[in-house]
């Protein structure tokens, strides 16, 4: 197959055509039929045989997120709302955010603002209502938290550019 000159969906039909092992399983990538078939991973979390990090990364997994891509990177829930004490008492349930809401919608000021976008929004070029102008886990918001670590340093230069960085230590040093 020359793949630089045939019509894409014409090389996926030929591969699956071919029905290689891997991917003659439909329920193989369905991230419900997978949860269903590995009930004992959720058992071992129950039971605390498990950490909660391995099992926000099997969930993570099994719902197609991966370090391999910045836009489906790993997402871990936000569920502190204290974070200026010096020390936490986790039984205490006053330092656990309402996990009913989500982020942008825990203070009532910044809920106000996104209703009020939404409320106030012209549909323009067919384009839908929304709550927020971005997603959560894109290419931009993933290098921001990572910054400080290689390789995603370099990648955030690729993103923004060297002047970016420049431009940043100038007003911190």
């Amino acid at each position: 197959i020359d793949f630089f000159s045939t019509d894409p969906k014409l090389v996926f039909r030929r591969i699956i055509s071919l029905r290689p092992p891997h991917l003659n399983n439909r329920d193989l990538y369905n991230p419900r039929e997978l949860f269903r078939r590995n009930a004992s991973v959720t058992q071992a979390w129950v039971e605390g045989a498990m950490s909660n990090f391995d099992y926000l990364m099997f969930l993570n997994t099994i719902s197609g997120r991966t370090h391999w891509d910045m836009n489906q990177y790993y997402v871990f829930p936000w569920i502190l709302s204290d974070y200026t004490s010096p020390t936490l008492d986790l039984n205490n349930p006053e330092i656990y955010r309402d996990l009913s809401k989500p982020v942008g919608a825990l203070e009532p000021q910044r809920l106000n603002d996104i209703l009020e976008r939404y409320q106030s929004y012209d549909d323009i070029q067919g384009i839908p209502k929304y709550h927020y102008g971005s997603h959560y886990s894109s290419t931009g918001t993933v290098l921001y938290y990572l910054i400080r670590l290689e390789p995603f340093t370099t990648w955030n230069i690729s993103l923004q550019g060297i002047y970016y960085f420049y431009f940043i230590f100038y007003f911190i040093f």
